[in-house]
């Protein structure tokens, strides 16, 4: 049998053809419409207390359920800066011991802090533990950026509120180090 010749679709009655398909009354059809919008996303800020933030589980049914999402989203916002700033902290940390290290003379070790290429003990490497360590950030990191976009994208004012105000509280307690430091690991989501 060739797949290619589709010349007896005509032979089946009705092929593409709807005129046996059931009528929906226009009353039904409104009803259908309106039900289709109700359960696609906002598109515009709204202050409901009934939606379903990022899982099928997150459901929230009301003021109370609204509220407790609303402080687990405003610690997940505050967590975020948190974690920007404690990568920040790990690379300038790791970035300083490398620029101190240990000479030997004589059987004597001294500290010497400096550049030259015979004094700098070099820990770099795509499997050294500091790297895998800002990996394992940068990815907790990132989760939580995508996280709190998508649940700004709800358009649920107060949820939104609770992602300004995390992120806001939680710039100003580790926001000090980030420009007392003046070092950013240049990345999109440290700004």
């Amino acid at each position: 049998m060739s797949h290619g010749d589709h010349s007896d679709h005509n032979n089946y009655p009705n092929f593409q053809d709807h005129a046996n398909h059931p009528k929906l009354s226009t009353e039904t059809s409104a009803r259908l419409a309106a039900s289709m919008i109700h359960q696609s996303m906002a598109t515009g800020f709204h202050f409901g207390t009934e939606e379903t933030l990022l899982f099928e589980f997150w459901k929230v049914n009301g003021p109370f359920d609204l509220l407790w999402s609303c402080v687990v989203i405003f610690a997940m916002a505050f967590v975020y800066e948190g974690v920007k700033t404690l990568r920040i902290y790990l690379a300038h940390r790791e970035r300083r011991s490398r620029y101190t290290a240990v000479r030997t003379l004589n059987g004597v070790a001294t500290s010497t802090t400096g550049t030259p290429e015979e004094d700098i003990a070099v820990r770099s490497g795509l499997l050294n533990l500091s790297h895998l360590q800002q990996t394992c950030i940068y990815m907790a990191q990132l989760t939580l950026a995508y996280l709190l976009m998508l649940l700004f994208m709800c358009y649920n004012v107060w949820v939104c509120l609770a992602i300004v105000l995390g992120a806001g509280s939680g710039y100003f307690v580790f926001g000090w180090y980030r420009s007392s430091t003046a070092f950013s690991v240049g990345d999109h989501c440290t700004t």
